[in-house]
């Protein structure tokens, strides 16, 4: 590989790794009040290290996976790339907003209209938990929005689409389009299934109805963020998360 080519591509996943990291800085706003009453053999500033190092490595891993990969299976982050060679990131992200800005719209009103059938335990151990509402607005744009697209997407759903290429179609230039969705619903399933740890960590319980409400909210959300990511690229995945999030978060607060 050409030095200037190599090089590129660690300036590229250098880069997005900040960017995610931004999120995981957010992500310790809303974990100590989670923490609080939760039997822990730490003290709180040693857990929020750990998962500040953790986060990080598994980040770390999630860049690489797509800078390895995404490329293989047309997939792409154009505005980040476009940043790191100094090309205009307006001009790639323009075609993107239409789209990201109508889906994060939708799915903003559908996590609404799922707050009025959250489960009785997990909407009582919300309230109780007492988190900031602007630190938790600022976690879902930034961690929700960057991070975990960065994590699911980027990462999970691009080594997805990549193996199921690489032993199904290793004969064809691109996956075709069932592959694609059957990437955009497995990392849209796993993307819902790594959700269900904090909703254990609040109510101290996983019933069948708060997993199910979990499932079904992400999975749907997870498909629209997915499906963005193969159509436009990746930034477009990242603001239609974040829209969704400050869509919804501020009229469910007012609205329950």
């Amino acid at each position: 590989m050409d030095n200037s080519i190599k090089m590129a591509r660690i300036r590229f996943g250098f880069t997005m790794w900040l960017i995610g990291m931004v999120g995981v800085v957010t992500l310790l706003l809303i974990l100590p009040p989670m923490l609080r009453n939760q039997p822990i053999s730490f003290p709180i500033w040693a857990v929020c290290l750990i998962q500040l190092v953790q986060s990080g490595i598994i980040l770390a891993l999630s860049v690489w996976i797509g800078v390895t990969f995404a490329h293989k299976v047309n997939l792409y982050a154009p505005c980040i790339e476009a940043f790191v060679v100094k090309k205009s990131c307006l001009k790639k992200l323009r075609p993107q907003l239409n789209s990201a800005c109508l889906a994060g719209l939708i799915v903003g009103i559908f996590l609404i209209g799922m707050s009025f059938v959250t489960p009785q335990e997990l909407s009582v151990t919300t309230t109780d938990i007492n988190i900031n509402p602007l630190y938790k607005l600022l976690t879902g744009i930034l961690y929700g929005g960057i991070t975990e697209e960065i994590l699911l997407r980027w990462g999970v759903m691009t080594f997805i689409l990549w193996l199921l290429w690489r032993f199904i179609q290793h004969k064809k230039n691109t996956p075709s389009s069932k592959l694609v969705w059957v990437a955009i619903i497995a990392s849209s399933l796993l993307f819902s299934l790594a959700h269900l740890p904090a909703a254990h960590v609040m109510t101290g319980q996983l019933t069948l109805s708060i997993f199910f409400y979990v499932m079904a909210g992400n999975t749907v959300a997870g498909m629209m963020f997915g499906f963005l990511y193969q159509r436009f690229g990746l930034e477009s995945a990242m603001i239609a998360h974040a829209l969704a999030h400050l869509v919804a978060d501020p009229v469910i607060l007012i609205i329950h």
